[in-house]
């Protein structure tokens, strides 16, 4: 998962795909690509690494989604005050 999305792998694609329109790439061309594979166990650590960033990130995400929300929600009450005369 992690890999196809990086600059690398895209790059290589898009290095070796074919056709103007609709680009045609081949399994053998996504087999072709090479990278370099750390031990199954250091594999296994970033994994969880990055399963525990994306994680953080999207917890980080909902709690500045609700912290937006409640900023909203003043404004409209603070406004609503304001023209009500009641501040």
């Amino acid at each position: 998962m992690f890999l196809i999305g990086s600059a690398a792998f895209t790059s290589h694609i898009l290095g070796v795909q074919t056709g103007i329109g609709v680009p045609h790439i081949s399994g053998q061309q996504i087999q072709d690509f090479e990278f370099a594979r750390p031990p199954i166990g250091e594999q296994r650590r970033i994994a969880d690494k990055l399963d525990s960033l994306r994680e953080e990130t999207q917890r980080l995400e909902s709690l500045y989604q609700r912290k937006l929300a409640a900023l909203d929600e003043l404004k409209k009450s603070l406004l609503h005050q304001a023209f009500s005369g009641m501040l």
